[in-house]
């Protein structure tokens, strides 16, 4: 991961948030333990969140061929307000779309966080970019087992949910919004999976 690109992981996102983002969107530190740290990295590198171009003089996160959605501010105003109010994030690098992504963790002692089953840390990590969301969206419908995918009613959002192997993999796509989640070795099977992204008004 580009360190030069990289907020340093404890860092204020955003020191002009709004008085109602401050207080209900807290944006600051997303990694809570070495266990978390390792399974966010973990999901990053596997979505090819390493991106080398990321890098400028100044240590801009500003993408350069990515979404428009490229500051914590902006991502997190696409959560769904139980997720926003539960989530706490500190920005990553570009992703291989040059779109910022976020890690973050659900405060353990949200509603949220409490209202689903876990030994671990809810950590996930997410980005925004509208065009590829629908593409996700479709190539999940074809291509992809029809038990693994969960779709709300308007077909416009949409989580896969995989146990194998001992670890569960989440991910979740919104094509209205361009919002993308992904969870790895979190929830211990899909239904509570399945129950977290309900609750968090994902799905």
């Amino acid at each position: 991961m580009n360190n030069a690109a990289m907020a340093p992981l404890g860092t204020r996102v955003a020191t002009t948030l709004s008085a109602k983002t401050r207080s209900g969107l807290l944006v600051r530190s997303a990694l809570m333990g070495v266990a978390t740290v390792g399974v966010v990295i973990s999901a990053v590198l596997s979505l090819g969140g390493d991106n080398r171009e990321a890098g400028t003089a100044s240590g801009s996160l500003t993408a350069t061929n990515g979404g428009t959605h490229n500051s914590a501010e902006a991502i997190v105003g696409t959560f769904p307000p139980a997720l926003a109010e539960a989530s706490i994030c500190s920005p990553g690098s570009l992703n291989s779309t040059g779109d910022l992504y976020l890690l973050c963790t659900v405060d353990s002692g949200s509603a949220l966080a409490q209202s689903v089953s876990t030994d671990y840390n809810i950590a996930f990590i997410t980005w925004v970019n509208q065009t590829e969301a629908g593409k996700t969206l479709v190539d999940w419908r074809e291509n992809e087992r029809p038990e693994l995918i969960t779709e709300n009613r308007s077909r416009t959002a949409a989580a896969r949910i995989e146990y194998r192997d001992a670890v569960s993999t989440t991910e979740y796509a919104n094509s209205d919004s361009g919002l993308h989640i992904t969870s790895s070795a979190v929830f211990p099977n899909a239904v509570t999976a399945k129950a977290f992204l309900e609750r968090a008004g994902l799905i």
